[in-house]
């Protein structure tokens, strides 16, 4: 038989004690968690939802939509996996589906104002434009200093040509958010639609000092439209 060193025997043991701190870990947040009012059921939804969080890090998507999938099985009323579906499928670019698992979010949870911004997001990509706006405003309704909310509402009305709308939306978000550069940049475009190039040309402004990129592009167009 081979004998184990000191150092072996010494790295053994230390191996099984972390083992069994991770052990009385989990025990104890688990007690923790039920005593909070937490079931089982719901921390073994946890469970699953966390291990999807891992697998979506590493873009194991595949995995990812799998272990949530588990965890919903568990808690069908558990918002914040339906929303992370909805994430993984974006990625996937299977924006139909994205869209469904964001409204099963809505539904579980009336107010998940992040959902209504990515609802309203794969809604304008599925050309699905007034359902797009009518998530959108609900995520505004929710919390009007929602500057994504304004900015994706703002291409939705470029999109369908509304342009004072556009403008409108595009205002509200670089009220909220100054440095929103590429809410500028947009504006910028929307003026010169509107016939308001020195108005755009104000846009050009802010832009050049924070974005030169977007700033030649805005000048390429105003340039354009002369």
């Amino acid at each position: 038989m081979k004998k184990v060193s000191r150092s072996e025997s010494e790295y053994r043991r230390e191996m099984i004690r972390r083992v069994i701190m991770s052990l009385l870990a989990f025990t104890l947040l688990s007690d923790v968690l039920i005593l909070s009012g937490i079931n089982a059921e719901k921390l073994s939804a946890y469970h699953y939802y966390y291990i999807a969080l891992e697998k979506y890090k590493g873009a194991e998507y595949s995995a990812a939509i799998d272990a949530l999938e588990e965890a919903i099985k568990i808690d069908p009323e558990y918002d914040e996996a339906y929303y992370k579906l909805g994430n993984v499928y974006y990625n996937l670019h299977r924006y139909t589906d994205a869209a469904d698992a964001y409204k099963k979010a809505i539904v579980a949870n009336p107010e998940y104002e992040d959902a209504y911004v990515h609802l309203g997001v794969v809604s304008f990509m599925l050309s699905r434009y007034d359902e797009s706006i009518q998530a959108l405003e609900k995520a505004i309704s929710i919390n009007p200093g929602n500057a994504e909310a304004y900015y994706n509402s703002g291409h939705v009305y470029m999109e369908i040509e509304q342009y004072a709308k556009a403008s409108a939306a595009f205002k509200k978000a670089v009220k909220i958010r100054p440095g929103f550069e590429e809410a500028h940049y947009n504006l910028g475009i929307v003026c010169i639609k509107l016939g308001k190039k020195h108005l755009a040309a104000k846009e050009y402004e802010i832009l050049v000092k924070r974005n030169k990129g977007l700033a030649e592009e805005l000048a390429w167009l105003l340039k354009e439209k002369e």
